[in-house]
């Protein structure tokens, strides 16, 4: 599923930004890592990303609580 249309990535792209420990989990830090650098230009797919960095900060939350 395409994540960013002005800045083409898919979900692919997104879940391994998300594996990859040396980038910050911020949906800022995500898209950048997505896109090459770049920035949204319309941001209708930040919420998308939210999303997704939000699910995965909280999995590790409970990760670590266990």
């Amino acid at each position: 599923m395409i994540i960013c249309h002005c800045n083409p990535f898919n979900h692919k792209a997104l879940e391994k930004a998300l594996k990859d420990n040396n980038i910050q989990k911020t949906p800022q830090d995500v898209y950048k890592a997505c896109s090459g650098g770049k920035k949204p230009n319309c941001a209708t797919c930040m919420c998308e990303v939210k999303k997704q960095v939000k699910q995965h900060n909280n999995k590790k939350l409970l990760m670590a609580a266990e």
